[in-house]
This record gives C-alpha cells, sequence and structure tokens, in this order.
C-alpha cells in the first residue's frame, strides 16, 4: 500500500499521469486511488493453478484477486486488465470474467476490456467502443463474448472482414 500511495503522491507532485500498474493492493485503499484519478491496471484472476491465484499477503481474504475488480469499480477507479506475457493474452477475458461471480458487473467487465484499457493505453480516441471515427476492430459471437463455448461469427480489424475459415485464422 506504502508504494501505492508513494506513486500517487510522486505523480501529483511532479503534476504527470501516471498508471498503477500491477497496484495488486489498491483495493484496500480503492477510494484514495479512485481520488487521485490515476488509473489502475490488474493482472485478472484465473491463472491455471490455484497457487497462481492468491492474494498479494498470507492474511488477505483468499478471494482477493477475483473480488479487486468489483471493489475499484464500485469506488470509481478506472481500471483494465493485462496479462502477464503474449502466451496468456488469449486468456484475458475468460480470466476476468471470473471476477463477475465475485461482484464485477458484466458492463464493468467489458468495460475494463475494452474502452477503459485503451483509455489508460493512450489511445481511447481511436479504440475501444464503437463510434463514428473510430477504428473498427471487433467480433461478433453467439453468447457471452467472454465463455469458452461462445462461437465467434464474424470478425473485423480495422474495418475489414477476417475470414473465420478455421480457430487458427
Amino acid at each position: 500500500i506504502a508504494s501505492i500511495r508513494s506513486a500517487i503522491a510522486f505523480g501529483k507532485k511532479y503534476n504527470l499521469k501516471i498508471v498503477l500498474a500491477g497496484a495488486a493492493e489498491s483495493w484496500k485503499i480503492a477510494e484514495e486511488v479512485a481520488k487521485s484519478g490515476f488509473p489502475v491496471v490488474l493482472a485478472p484472476a484465473g491463472r491455471s493453478t490455484l497457487s497462481a491465484n492468491a492474494p498479494a499477503n498470507d492474511w488477505d481474504p483468499y478471494d482477493t484477486p477475483y473480488v479487486a475488480p468489483g471493489i475499484l469499480a464500485r469506488a470509481g477507479v478506472k481500471f483494465c486488465f493485462m496479462t502477464e506475457d503474449n502466451s496468456g493474452s488469449n486468456n484475458i477475458g475468460i480470466r476476468a470474467a471470473q471476477s463477475v461471480a465475485y461482484g464485477l458487473t458484466m458492463d464493468q467487465l467489458l468495460r475494463a476490456l475494452t474502452l477503459s484499457a485503451a483509455e489508460i493505453l493512450g489511445v481511447g480516441d481511436e479504440l475501444g467502443s464503437l463510434e463514428t471515427g473510430k477504428i473498427a476492430t471487433l467480433f461478433v459471437c453467439e453468447g457471452d463474448p467472454c465463455d469458452l463455448t461462445s462461437n465467434i461469427s464474424y470478425a473485423f480489424v480495422a474495418g475489414r472482414p477476417v475470414k473465420l475459415e478455421s480457430k487458427h485464422t
């Protein structure tokens, strides 16, 4: 918590735009983070082994990695999710969606995965939502977009349709 507070103080002192990346304990001071206006980038829970989903501290509640996004959202903190590596990027939606069972709403989840991520990265005027003038990269699926069993019907990258011949294309 001290390092998060120090980063906030540093950003305010020097009038910087900072992002609190990997701030696993930000949920503990969610109101303070919200007041700062600085966004948070979280690693979602749902890693392949249970021990990898442990809270930052042994004394924190066991479900902290799953509950933290909902706490941040309720406090008004802009946040998004990150992957730890390229190979994990294909599961980010599924992993992040597990937080819906712990208080994050589906609307908050979708925003964190799309528009909030684009805004935090500084490209919200080009990406992250379907609006006139933005780059249209999207997919259409049958069912929940974060469910492994949902089939993708259509995909578009920069407004151009992508052929869905196989799961590899």
